[in-house]
C-alpha cells in the first residue's frame, strides 16, 4: 500500500494535481459527499446544516461522536423543518442534523458503508 501511495503521490505532484484535490474530486464521482454550510449550538444542541454536493443520495444509517453512537435527526430546514424519516440526503438541497449535546463534529455511517465526516469547525 504504501508503494503505491508513494508513487501516487509522486505521479500527483508531477501532474500539478494535490492529493486531497484528486480525492475531493474522487469523493464527488463517487456521489456520497456531503458539506456543512452552517453550523450553531444553542441550548444542549448540535446544528449541522448540511448540504450533499455528490451525485447520490445519502442514507444515514448511524451516527457517531468518535466512536459512540448518538442519536441524531435529520430534518427539512427552518422556518418549519419536518423530521424525515428514513434519514435520506439528496442531492442539492440543505438539511438539518441535530445531535443532543456540544457535538463539533459527527460521522455518519450511510446504508452503502461509507463513512462520512460532518466538522463545525471548518
Amino acid at each position: 500500500m504504501a508503494v503505491v501511495m508513494g508513487y501516487y503521490l509522486e505521479t500527483s505532484s508531477r501532474s500539478g494535481s494535490s492529493l486531497s484535490a484528486v480525492l475531493r474530486n474522487e469523493g464527488v464521482n463517487a456521489g456520497q459527499i456531503l458539506r456543512v454550510v452552517y453550523y450553531m449550538h444553542a441550548n444542549g444542541t448540535s446544528y449541522f446544516f448540511v448540504m450533499n454536493v455528490g451525485n447520490m443520495r445519502v442514507v444515514i444509517r448511524q451516527c457517531y461522536e468518535g466512536t459512540s453512537a448518538v442519536n441524531c435527526v435529520l430534518a427539512t430546514p427552518p422556518p418549519d423543518p419536518q423530521k424525515i424519516q428514513p434519514p435520506v440526503i439528496v442531492p442539492e438541497r440543505i438539511y438539518l442534523l441535530t445531535v443532543p449535546g456540544n457535538a463539533t463534529s459527527l460521522v455518519l455511517e450511510t446504508t452503502t458503508e461509507n463513512m462520512i465526516q460532518l466538522s463545525g469547525d471548518s
